[in-house]
């Protein structure tokens, strides 16, 4: 236990000097396999190890596919349609914003793309309608925190490979707490809208309305096509990546003609860097916890917990408290493969599924993307929106509040998260 404290204090000083996460990780991991003297010759086995997984092939797959969705122009589609479904409504513009994030944010695979491609668009006619930036900011924030929970966020794939579970299990678990969020978002935006005076926009003709649906149509189709191909048994989720690059390419090529060749490369040069910064994460993580098992941390977890005989519920409020703690700090992927390695056995041991508790830390993932002091997600909407953090954090508070709300929730009620995978006859 002293060299895995050791290992602690090394990787923590490092991160403090902001040395990269995955370094630190690293060359804490390496001092402390020195100290073990460890055999050197199985180190690259190990590594290998840790992205050895059929499941982790989905990643560069869907990072592919919400890239090529931001060039087509998807955003400008979803925004459309949903404001010819409820722009003119009491809090419609609002809530319009809280269904194209929703949505976005689960085609595209990334929160933090989602909210720089809506927000740009969103904020400021929000604001020429009687939002302040700050409001505006907050909304479609706060609905790109609980759209980390629509599939396919990689943050799912990512536990899906470090944890070991069905990435299709977890697709299908984060569907109805991610509705949950949503629709008590909606709810909150549109009494606000009513308290600060937001008038609704004006109804949109019947033409107008059938070609926002024409045109969004298409993007609709893509989420039902792969998720019905998931749930179906048609395809795997990582197959179903391929599928969603192809029906991209599809869309921007002969649907709408607006992806050219040097967007293709762009696309591609970006995926390969955001893929190797996650696949680079996960390989460290192999001998991360390759230290942590031989020297028996996720065991002495187990005894230690076990003797306070605490129950599954106080054991995820726990956790939960510690992700959202951690996640106002650090990064995502960093928080995952630091703790899941250890967090595993302990799940295991009380008996809850591990697709159960990848919804639960999915969700406090999400809410410490958007919390001060660091909410890397945050910033990027702070920067669309142009306001700072510390005036798009009070108006932001209440819609984390819910999502927090939903995600205690869950961890009491393990049947609703569980509830579409089982019907489906998954493995949870």
């Amino acid at each position: 236990m002293t060299l895995v404290a050791g290992m602690t204090v090394l990787m923590l000083a490092l991160l403090l000097v902001s040395v990269p996460v995955a370094f630190a990780v690293g060359v804490s991991a390496v001092a402390a396999l020195t100290a073990m003297g460890i055999d050197w010759q199985l180190v690259p086995a190990r590594l290998f190890t840790g992205v050895d997984s059929f499941t982790l092939l989905a990643i560069p797959m869907y990072v592919v596919a919400g890239g090529l969705m931001l060039k087509v122009g998807i955003a400008d589609k979803l925004i459309n349609l949903a404001l010819a479904a409820i722009g003119h409504r009491r809090g419609g513009l609002g809530n319009t914003a809280v269904i194209s994030s929703v949505l976005f944010s689960g085609i595209s695979g990334s929160t933090s793309a989602a909210t720089a491609a809506l927000g740009s668009i969103l904020i400021p006619s929000m604001h020429s309608r009687g939002y302040s930036r700050a409001d505006a900011t907050a909304i479609l924030s706060g609905a790109a925190a609980a759209g980390i929970l629509v599939p396919p966020a990689m943050s799912m794939i990512v536990f899906s490979g470090l944890a070991g579970s069905s990435v299709s299990a977890l697709f299908a678990a984060g569907f109805l707490p991610a509705l949950c969020c949503a629709a008590a978002i909606m709810v909150y935006v549109r009494w606000h809208a009513g308290r600060i005076g937001v008038a609704p926009l004006p109804r949109l003709s019947r033409v107008e309305r059938l070609r926002a649906l024409r045109e969004g149509l298409p993007s609709l189709v893509l989420p039902i096509m792969v998720f019905g191909g998931i749930f179906g048994g048609i395809f795997t989720a990582t197959e179903a990546g391929v599928v969603a690059v192809l029906y991209a390419l599809f869309l921007g090529g002969v649907v709408y003609r607006t992806l050219s060749l040097n967007d293709l490369y762009e696309v591609l040069t970006a995926a390969v860097q955001t893929c190797g910064v996650v696949l680079i994460m996960v390989t460290i993580s192999g001998i991360f916890s390759w230290v942590l098992t031989a020297n028996q941390v996720p065991q002495f977890l187990v005894d230690t917990i076990g003797g306070y005989e605490l129950s599954q519920f106080l054991f995820l409020l726990c956790i939960i408290v510690i992700f959202i703690l951690l996640g106002m700090i650090m990064d995502e992927l960093a928080i995952m493969v630091m703790l899941i390695p250890i967090a595993m056995p302990l799940v295991n041991a009380l008996g809850i599924s591990p697709v159960h508790f990848g919804v639960v830390i999915i969700g406090c993932v999400g809410i410490g993307l958007f919390s001060p002091p660091v909410a890397s997600a945050l910033l990027v909407a702070c920067s669309v929106g142009q306001v700072k953090m510390e005036e798009v954090a009070r108006p932001l508070a209440p819609h984390l509040l819910i999502i927090t709300a939903v995600v205690i929730l869950l961890a009491a009620v393990p049947g609703f998260t569980l509830l579409l995978p089982r019907l489906l006859g998954m493995t949870v």
